[in-house]
C-alpha cells in the first residue's frame, strides 16, 4: 500500500517493495513507447501523423518522469483538467482513401499485439 505523509515541504510516499517493482513495469512500458512513438514519427512522412507521435512520445516521457519521482518518494504533480486532445481536428494531409480512424485502429491493434 501507498502511504502518503504530509510534511510542510511537499508531500512524500513510503512504498512497499511490490509497488516499487510494479512502478519499474509500468516504467518499461513506458520506455517501449517513448521508443516506439520515436520511431513512428522519424518514419511518419505526413507532417500531422510526424507531430502527433512525437506529441505522444514526449506525453510518455512524461510519464516516465512521474513514475520516477514516485519511486523516488515524490508525489508527482499533475494536470487534472487536462483537455489536450478534446478539440483536436488535424487538417487532412493524407490520402482520402486512409482516415485517421482507420490509422488509430491498426496502431490499436499493433499496439495490442506487441
Amino acid at each position: 500500500m501507498i502511504k502518503i505523509e504530509g510534511k510542510k515541504r511537499g508531500k512524500t510516499m513510503v512504498l512497499q517493495e511490490k509497488e516499487k517493482a510494479a512502478i519499474k513495469d509500468l516504467q518499461t512500458q513506458e520506455q517501449t513507447c517513448i521508443k516506439k512513438y520515436g520511431k513512428y514519427s522519424t518514419d511518419a512522412k505526413d507532417p500531422v501523423l510526424k507531430d502527433l507521435f512525437k506529441s505522444l512520445q514526449q506525453k510518455e516521457e512524461q510519464h516516465y518522469n512521474s513514475l520516477q519521482q514516485v519511486l523516488d518518494g515524490k508525489v508527482p504533480s499533475c494536470n487534472c483538467n487536462d483537455s489536450d486532445g478534446k478539440n483536436y481536428e488535424p487538417k487532412a494531409t493524407y490520402s482520402p482513401c486512409f482516415s485517421f480512424s482507420m490509422i488509430f485502429s491498426f496502431l490499436a491493434i499493433f499496439h495490442v499485439l506487441q
